[in-house]
């Protein structure tokens, strides 16, 4: 028999305007429809709160995440959020646990509000757990325990940064590279997110035309991405320079999204990273040499390496002919795509091969062969990190 909860106190912004910039704030839906979801998954009981009570104004409202869209479409969520009951009226020692959902409008309504530390310290000393997620730990800011000591006191607390709540981030973070780095200016910057483009783009237009940043590079970016990337930054007539992605033998997702030939009609240089799949494609291993056991590398790769080998085994065909290994004819098919790989490099030969790879000229037969091989490998090589390119 499962042990019976008390139910989770769930504590959203009442605050809808952010200061007097007129622009409407409020709670993220998904920090709280995705913690509702954990948690009622598990039979655990919520409640659902707010500041002042009644409905809270909503930000983030993004209906394509579909844990947001199936809360929103059920009727059951739409009341109670309609009806959220103010924290005034309520007693923390009622709930094992208290939650507080992020979104701006904390920032407002979440530090200073007396009910919110009392239903903390009140949690709290119940024995329950007082937990916030991205914006929400602005509620543990000022929260005192009855002896008069604060709560966070001795602890570490995720929350945002100064930096990351800058009005200027990305031009507080230029500095700190550069003075890290001990230098005037950086020749390429990357932005390696690719969650918020509309956020992070226009911060680099000042920073462009102060000449702190010669050119703008962008990684694991989909084509809609970084098309409008670089239709914000043509609006202030700089473009975008280049794209690193992923993209081997195994994982053509950015050819097949068009994002190749984007960024051939752009003059757009692309940077093909793990171009050998961390060895896979290097010839080092196969089904009888696999990956040292324990390794990242071995738990992805080892289990399709007998999958790959007729593929393998033509790359070093070809290398036999032109006196070249499997990984320079892995290096030579991406520079044949127009790309340009970043190879890792432990030792002096690993730069020599690559350089060397870069005169071997593939034919075009030679490249349909390699590709077709690979396609009949059925092998995904996509990773955790990575979203559909398309």
């Amino acid at each position: 028999m499962k042990p019976a909860y008390k139910p989770v106190l769930c504590v959203v912004s009442s605050h809808p305007i952010k200061g007097a910039s007129g622009v409407p704030t409020g709670f993220f839906l998904a920090e709280l429809t995705h913690p509702l979801k954990v948690l009622e998954d598990a039979g655990i009981k919520t409640t659902i709160a707010s500041i002042r009570g009644g409905q809270p104004p909503v930000d983030g409202f993004d209906l394509s995440d579909p844990v947001n869209a199936w809360y929103w479409n059920e009727t059951d969520f739409q009341q109670r959020l309609a009806t959220t009951p103010a924290l005034s009226e309520l007693k923390g020692a009622d709930y094992s646990a208290v939650f507080f959902a992020g979104g701006h409008g904390t920032m407002w309504d979440f530090r200073d509000n007396q009910d919110a530390q009392r239903i903390i310290r009140e949690v709290y000393e119940s024995d329950g757990i007082v937990s916030a997620v991205c914006h929400g730990p602005a509620a543990l800011v000022d929260a005192k325990l009855s002896s008069g000591e604060y709560l966070i006191k001795g602890k570490n607390v995720a929350a945002f940064t100064n930096k990351e709540q800058s009005a200027q981030p990305v031009s507080d973070m230029l500095e700190a590279s550069l003075g890290r780095l001990g230098v005037d200016a950086i020749d390429i910057y990357w932005i390696h997110n690719p969650l918020d483009v509309e956020k992070w783009t226009p911060g680099l237009i000042p920073l462009l035309q102060s000449g702190k940043v010669k050119r703008v590079g962008v990684s694991n970016h989909n084509l809609a991405q970084i098309r409008r990337a670089n239709e914000i930054l043509n609006a202030s007539g700089y473009s975008l320079s280049a794209v690193q992605n992923h993209y081997s033998l195994l994982y053509r997702a950015s050819e097949e999204a068009g994002i190749l030939d984007y960024c051939r009609q752009n003059n757009i240089t692309f940077f093909a990273y793990m171009v050998l799949e961390q060895g896979a494609l290097s010839g080092r291993y196969d089904s009888n040499h696999p990956m040292p056991a324990g390794s990242g590398r071995a738990e992805s790769y080892n289990a399709v390496l007998p999958q790959i080998e007729r593929l393998t085994a033509a790359m070093k065909k070809m290398g036999a002919e032109r006196n070249a290994s499997v990984a320079q004819i892995a290096i030579a098919w991406a520079i044949a795509k127009g790309t340009l790989p970043l190879v890792g490099a432990t030792k002096v030969h690993h730069v020599l091969d690559a350089a060397c790879a870069s005169d071997i000229q593939l034919r075009d037969e030679e490249i349909i062969l390699l590709e077709q091989l690979a396609a009949e490998t059925r092998v995904d090589t996509r990773g955790a990190w990575e979203k559909p390119m398309g």
